[in-house]
């Protein structure tokens, strides 16, 4: 295969991938638009946000992170080296031992959850933070089987994505946001604290997103049965490669932890300001670093299998590129129209121009760090792909504690905003530190080929920027206007930019454009013939 079709596979695989989260996030949107609107930031909505990170927490690191990092590379290698009868044998005994340790760890998170939130917030000890710390614990009850059932959609979505199909793996977030709007409309008054009907909303989002598996992996003849034999050498390894990678895959959620351990200590509402900052940098970060890694750490897991160093590297290469591509890009605007869009999207109802303000104190500098974000995911890939997952921990580790020091630093002048600022600082330090352990270990090759390619989309990058800021300043936002104006005036604002992004793109040449337009005109063409 040459290196221009791999190329265009893989970018027509993020596409597909990339399709599925920008549904997802656009219902997300209007999920957190809807909840924004029925819940004050400050009081249940905390509440939810709160009890809802130790599932999402689990969920990385037993789920989309952790497991998908040890489990992806060994099934590869199974279906390269052996039968799919046994990688599927494989993907049943990992199946078995998941469930099983995820239900010992639900019930003791039933049990024990106002301990956990007491190590979690304790800066809700006293007074009226009290009845919303036992708010929170009933809803991470309710919530905690969810992690069951996640995990389980995200390995069944790892299998299909090393076999090549990744429509269902794309579209499951999609129900989760389906089932939760559904339940605050439909269940918000049945119950005596509303917020209770998100939780049930997560709960139904579970079993909708297991069942989408099903069709496309009984397609390919797996099916599910109990399988439990602890010693199988292969689940062995993956729990030998998992273990150090829990540390490295979930850094980005202990750090998001940290962030709301401390935020706790500040004004009320602060954690709903990050959350939902948060919310709007995981849009770029998901439709483009997870719509790139997803189909990348199969295809590098392939070639480490098959000992292809020089594809390797070209893979490698060709996933960074993307990520600089399409992600440099997105930060700026996010920096640039930070207020409009946080305006435009949230402020209504219990919302108030000053939600707006502090949200976008904290966008300002979750932005700054989205290309980071991004690119960490691709870098640390190229190392479990080859099975090592002592380099990541290490510099997880470095990251994770720097990023604790710049919490409780920054926290001190920025408020919430340095929690935030914290977050991207040492995601850039978990990048550094990755590139360079790379490089020595001539996983990557900064030469001629792989910096020309990254300076044309820094270039184009620019100039999108500055169109931005010009477009800002010449059209500008009317926060008073109506809706529709507002709307009009942000699209103006962001097609604009797009636009010139686009033009400038296609006259510098860079690569990465010709290879997104080219895997979808291949793609109809084979459709047509």
């Amino acid at each position: 295969m040459s290196e221009r079709k791999s190329g265009e596979d893989i970018t027509r695989a993020a596409s597909v991938v990339g399709i599925g989260t920008l549904f997802s996030r656009i219902l997300g949107l209007f999920r957190d638009v809807l909840i924004t609107s029925l819940f004050p930031a400050g009081t249940s909505l905390d509440a939810f946000v709160v009890a809802f990170r130790i599932p999402n927490l689990l969920r990385r690191l037993f789920g989309e992170g952790a497991l998908n990092a040890a489990f992806i590379p060994v099934f590869s290698e199974y279906l390269t080296t052996k039968s799919r009868r046994e990688a599927f044998d494989l993907a049943r005994i990992v199946m078995t031992a998941l469930v099983l340790i995820l239900a010992v760890i639900s019930a003791i998170g039933m049990v024990f959850a106002p301990q956990f939130l007491k190590i979690q917030v304790p800066g809700w000890s006293d007074g009226q933070e009290m009845d919303k710390m036992a708010l929170t614990a009933n809803l991470l009850r309710l919530m905690f089987p969810y992690v069951i059932l996640i995990c389980l959609t995200a390995l069944s979505a790892a299998m299909l994505n090393t076999l090549k199909h990744f429509a269902s793996g794309a579209f499951y977030p999609v129900l989760l946001n389906v089932s939760i709007i559904g339940s605050a409309l439909i269940l918000g008054g049945q119950f005596d604290e509303p917020v209770m009907a998100l939780a049930v909303g997560v709960l139904i989002g579970g079993v909708l997103q297991l069942l989408l598996q099903l069709p496309p992996l009984i397609k390919r003849r797996f099916y599910y049965r109990p399988m439990l034999q602890p010693r199988h050498p292969g689940l062995r390894r993956i729990v030998l490669l998992m273990l150090p990678s829990m540390i490295a895959f979930g850094v980005v959620e202990i750090n998001a932890y940290v962030d709301m351990l401390l935020a706790s200590f500040l004004a009320p509402g602060s954690n709903s300001y990050l959350f939902f900052a948060n919310r709007l940098v995981q849009l770029p970060l998901a439709l483009f670093g997870i719509a790139v890694a997803t189909p990348i750490l199969p295809k590098l897991s392939k070639l480490a299998a098959k000992g292809e160093t020089a594809d390797f590297r070209a893979t490698f290469g060709l996933g960074m590129r993307l990520i600089v591509f399409f992600t440099l890009p997105s930060s700026a605007g996010l920096i640039l129209l930070r207020r409009p869009i946080v305006n435009l999207l949230y402020e209504r109802g219990a919302f108030t121009r000053e939600s707006t303000d502090a949200v976008a104190f904290a966008l300002l500098f979750y932005a700054v760090g989205v290309f980071a974000f991004a690119a960490v995911k691709i870098a640390a890939t190229a190392f479990y792909a080859r099975k090592d997952t002592k380099t990541p921990v290490i510099v997880a580790a470095v990251a994770l504690l720097s990023n604790v020091v710049l919490n409780i630093i920054l926290m001190q002048f920025l408020a919430h905003g340095g929690l935030a600022l914290a977050s991207s600082i040492s995601s850039f330090i978990n990048l550094v530190l990755l590139l360079l352990y790379a490089a020595k270990k001539r996983i990557v090759t900064l030469d001629r080929e792989e910096t020309t390619p990254i300076l044309k989309s820094v270039a184009a990058a620019v100039v999108m920027t500055l169109t931005c800021w010009a477009l800002l300043h010449l059209v500008g936002y009317d926060y008073g206007a109506s809706l529709g104006f507002r709307i009009l005036q942000l699209s103006g604002i962001v097609v604009g930019s797009i636009a010139v992004f686009i033009f400038v793109s296609k006259l510098i040449r860079c690569e990465e454009l010709g290879l997104f337009i080219s895997s979808f005109t291949r793609r109809r063409g084979g459709r047509r013939g």
